[in-house]
């Protein structure tokens, strides 16, 4: 399954979807307990283009703003 394709939500989350995070904007419902944390995770694409999956508590307490691409990024003069 890629990134873009959601799956049910939950009666007790919260939709997200198309809410804009910093450079993430949360595409659909990606399921609970992906990872070891408890919890909603969402897929989401990134404004470099890169879709990635974020749990909501990064979102909203702002803990993930993007893909990692501004971290790697250099601006050129």
């Amino acid at each position: 399954m890629s990134t873009g394709d959601s799956i049910q939500l939950p009666d007790r989350v919260k939709d997200e979807t198309g809410n804009k995070y910093g450079k993430l904007t949360v595409l659909g419902y990606a399921g609970s307990k992906l990872k070891a944390l408890p919890g909603a995770y969402w897929n989401c694409r990134c404004e470099c283009g890169v879709e990635t999956v974020v749990g909501g508590r990064a979102l909203r307490n702002k803990t993930i703003q993007s893909c990692g691409c501004s971290k790697h990024r250099t601006d050129e003069v």
